[in-house]
């Protein structure tokens, strides 16, 4: 990212260092990212998903309602079975992890 500071696909870049710091644990840097992310490209659900389940570990509820509604008018079927079968983590804990962050964000299904 410091070698293009400019470039248009840097949103791809924070979204991926937000799932990094997610899977880590660090769901405090893992929102800061996909919030960045969010702003850069308010239409990826990816970065979307991340930062309500980040802030709904964290108990920001209002910040995790923000990202669900945002999931919701990007995609009106949205759910956790959709999502489900969309993400692809090698570790069952991490995959586990983000759908039990999106039901507490209020995510249903």
């Amino acid at each position: 990212m410091r070698l293009s500071p400019v470039d248009p696909l840097t949103f791809l870049m924070q979204a991926a260092m937000a799932l990094t710091h997610f899977i880590s644990g660090d769901d405090e840097e893992a929102f800061a990212w996909a919030e960045k992310s969010s702003q850069r490209n308010p239409f990826l659900l990816a970065a979307a998903w991340i930062a309500a389940a980040a802030a709904a570990n964290l108990d920001r509820s209002d910040d995790a309602a923000k990202y669900v509604a945002r999931m919701r008018q990007l995609d009106a079927t949205i759910d956790i079975a959709a999502i489900s079968t969309r993400i692809n983590l090698r570790r069952p804990q991490d995959r586990a992890r983000l759908l039990d962050g999106l039901r507490k964000a209020g995510l249903s299904g």
